[in-house]
This record gives C-alpha cells, sequence and structure tokens, in this order.
C-alpha cells in the first residue's frame, strides 16, 4: 500500500487503487498512539497535526490522551501547541 496525506486525513491506496481514509475514531487512536509511543511527549509532527485539527477533533483527542498522560506530559504538549499556534497564555 501507498500512504498519501490528502487534508487532513491519511490516505491509504490499496492495490486496487481504491482509497480507504480512516474514520476520525480511526485517527484519534492513531494519534494516542503517536503520544504512547514517545512515552511522555507527542511527537512535533502529531503536535502539528493537533493544531491542524478543527475543534471536534481536538476535543476527541484530548478526551482519550487525558486519560494516559502525565500533568508534566499535559503541560510539555501545551506548550508545544503554543509555539505552533504563536499563542501564549500565562
Amino acid at each position: 500500500d501507498d500512504t498519501t496525506y490528502k487534508g487532513k486525513h491519511e490516505t491509504k491506496i490499496g492495490s486496487n487503487g481504491k482509497e480507504s481514509i480512516p474514520s476520525d475514531c480511526q485517527s484519534n487512536h492513531a494519534r494516542v498512539s503517536a503520544f504512547s509511543r514517545t512515552g511522555s511527549q507527542l511527537s512535533d509532527l502529531a503536535v502539528f497535526k493537533y493544531c491542524l485539527e478543527g475543534i471536534n477533533e481536538r476535543a476527541a483527542f484530548l478526551k482519550e490522551v487525558v486519560v494516559s498522560a502525565t500533568e508534566q506530559a499535559l503541560a510539555d504538549f501545551a506548550a508545544q501547541v503554543s509555539i505552533y499556534t504563536g499563542c501564549s497564555h500565562n
């Protein structure tokens, strides 16, 4: 399979030439997995993708992440998001 990116979702193109776009739930699971794989921090790519998502996708992602993340990991994530978005709330 070849993986390409279209819009905000990852698209897989199978050997039959048809696209398979993951549901929001699958996308959120992939992002949470990225959080778990890197230990206590999200990769820069995962943070960047989070910044590009809409409010509903962000909310779903945060609901899943807060269950397993430490306070420090969430604080680090918030700091990274503020860097990417140029928004700083102290």
